[in-house]
């Protein structure tokens, strides 16, 4: 004979309260977890401080071997930059024609300072000496020009240096050009051409939109890298391609 299972009232009155007290639990809001006190804050505020700390002095040696393998690089370039510069001086105005030729210089260029540089004899870039400060590395990066004599000025030579730093290249110094009597920066360049920047006044014009990247992209990272495509240009395609280049 089958056993037939006998359920209360009683029994089933209490699963109706249990599932119902259930119920109940399930709706109520979970109570948020306590915030840190003002103590927990200042443990937490001093570890960061110490984590920052330790990346300042990783930043800070970074900085420093990134010049010093700068610098031995620039050294081991050094004897192929030599050899070059022997072979340049054999082939009369080179560096004029790789200036005047190059699509961004150019654009600076005006007819009379296309003449003053026939004079040009040399270009040379060089990194000064380093200085490493407690604030990190810095590099000096020399640009000068050689001239022979000409009716234009009495310089035989113009620089123009700048400071480097990871943030870029920024003018410290340059040489103040001894223009004759009957020339000088504003009769050169002509006073239409007061708001663009040209060759000469970018020279002794530190402020000028553009100043540093003419030194960095267009100097020293292009030209006097590989100066022998520009020397190579066709002139027409220069001047076809040169006429508004923003140096901003």
């Amino acid at each position: 004979m089958e056993e037939v299972e006998v359920v209360t009232m009683e029994d089933g009155q209490e699963q109706e309260q249990a599932e119902e007290q259930e119920r109940r639990q399930e709706a109520q809001p979970k109570q948020a977890q306590p915030s840190p006190g003002p103590s927990s804050t200042g443990r937490y505020l001093e570890s960061l401080q110490v984590v920052q700390l330790e990346l300042n002095a990783l930043n800070f040696r970074a900085s420093r071997a990134y010049f010093r393998l700068r610098r031995k690089l620039l050294q081991a370039c050094k004897r192929h930059l030599d050899h070059r510069r022997v072979i340049i001086q054999c082939i009369p105005g080179f560096w004029v024609k790789a200036i005047v030729n190059h699509p961004q210089m150019s654009a600076m260029i005006s007819e009379d300072e296309e003449d003053l540089l026939s004079y040009m004899i040399d270009l040379e870039v060089s990194p000064g000496d380093q200085v490493e400060e407690l604030s990190g590395a810095k590099n000096h990066c020399k640009i000068t020009f050689f001239f022979g004599s000409n009716p234009y000025f009495a310089n035989k030579v113009i620089v123009k240096e700048y400071e480097v730093n990871l943030l870029g290249y920024r003018a410290s110094h340059s040489t103040t050009v001894q223009w004759f009597c009957e020339y000088g920066r504003e009769s050169l360049c002509g006073r239409q051409h007061q708001s663009r920047l040209r060759l000469f006044s970018w020279f002794s014009d530190h402020n000028f939109p553009g100043s540093n990247r003419i030194a960095e992209q267009i100097i020293c990272k292009d030209l006097w890298v590989s100066p022998l495509q520009y020397y190579l240009r066709d002139k027409r395609s220069r001047r076809a391609s040169g006429e508004d280049i923003s140096f901003r």
